[in-house]
């Protein structure tokens, strides 16, 4: 680690590399390149035995290798940089540019959606395109470099490609902006949004909700009397609904899911006599959906749902 700082060092510099090999170093790194048995030092570059001093091609194998060696520890991980892209790198150049006004998030999806179509277009690419110095043919040789070009020549990137690809993004933000997404007009989608519920559970609790209200009309319709029932069952899923609630206990916010699968479970945990006329657990999750529609159940906690409401209709229909 030594001579990598040096080198390191030595770059900033721009100093040359004779003033820091580290001979400790290159002398414990040079017999990793013996193969077989005669490779007997750690991965650490520690000796487990006495070893012939190392021979000048392999000193200088070993600056080499360490010459080109960069350690990337200050940048952001492969994991984040679509994340960071659009601020980090995007922002700057609209800056320079005079175009701020340009959201950094379409440009970068431009210049990327660039590079997805010229590497997708350009298929597999038979042996990853491993350089020749660590590529062998199946034969045990190495194939040329005209080989590894005629794959890469369909995914090259130029900067006039990227440039035409910043003037399309500057031009029609829009058109590279992610889709806006779908409004939740009614309280129990705005409740089961902010408690962190999936879009597919929110669905389900909208159409559950319909039948419910569908079912209960068509019996009150035909018997007055049926109006007993319907509170009685209100009161039993109010129940269930503080029974899920507990089990849920408090947990670090979004926990609207988990409530929503609890609530699943209680109603298939409802004795079936319980349950009036032909109800299955589907409408009773359905009447679960429309107590929370009343605001008499919550996926997070309290919150002014018409206030919410509103500001979301307000940033849906603002410019963007």
């Amino acid at each position: 680690m030594r001579l990598v700082v040096a080198l390191r060092e030595a770059q900033d510099t721009s100093a040359g590399l004779d003033v820091v090999a580290d001979e400790d170093v290159v002398a414990n790194l040079a017999p990793l390149l013996r193969p077989g048995p005669g490779a007997t030092v750690d991965r650490r570059g520690r000796r487990r035995q006495s070893l012939p001093p190392a021979t000048a091609e392999e000193r200088d194998e070993v600056l080499r290798f360490l010459a080109m060696l960069t350690i990337e520890s200050g940048r952001i991980g492969r994991a984040y940089v679509g994340f960071a892209a659009p601020g980090m790198f995007v922002e700057p150049v609209l800056i320079a540019a005079g175009r701020s006004d340009v959201p950094a998030a379409a440009v970068w999806e431009a210049v990327l959606a660039l590079f997805r179509s010229r590497m997708r277009a350009g298929a597999p690419i038979p042996r990853g395109a491993l350089p020749d110095v660590v590529r062998r043919a199946p034969d045990g040789g190495t194939s040329g470099s005209a080989e590894l070009d005629r794959y890469l020549a369909s995914r090259v990137v130029t900067l006039a490609d990227i440039d035409v690809a910043l003037a399309v993004a500057t031009r029609r933000p829009l058109g590279f902006m992610p889709l806006r997404p779908l409004l939740r007009t009614t309280r129990v989608a705005v409740k089961m949004s902010v408690g962190g519920c999936t879009d597919n559970a929110i669905e389900r609790a909208e159409e559950l909700r319909m039948d419910y209200q569908r079912y209960w009309r068509a019996r009150v319709s035909a018997d007055p009397a049926a109006r007993a029932q319907q509170d009685r069952l209100r009161r039993s899923l109010l129940g269930a609904s503080d029974r899920a609630t507990a089990r849920v206990g408090v947990r670090t916010p979004p926990w609207g899911a988990d409530l929503w699968r609890e609530l699943e479970a209680e109603t298939h945990a409802l004795p079936n006599g319980s349950l009036p006329g032909d109800m299955d657990p589907d409408l009773l999750l359905g009447g679960l959906s429309d107590l929370a529609n009343r605001c008499r159940i919550w996926f997070s906690d309290a919150f002014d749902v018409d206030s919410e409401l509103g500001r979301r209709r307000a940033e849906q229909e603002a410019p963007t």
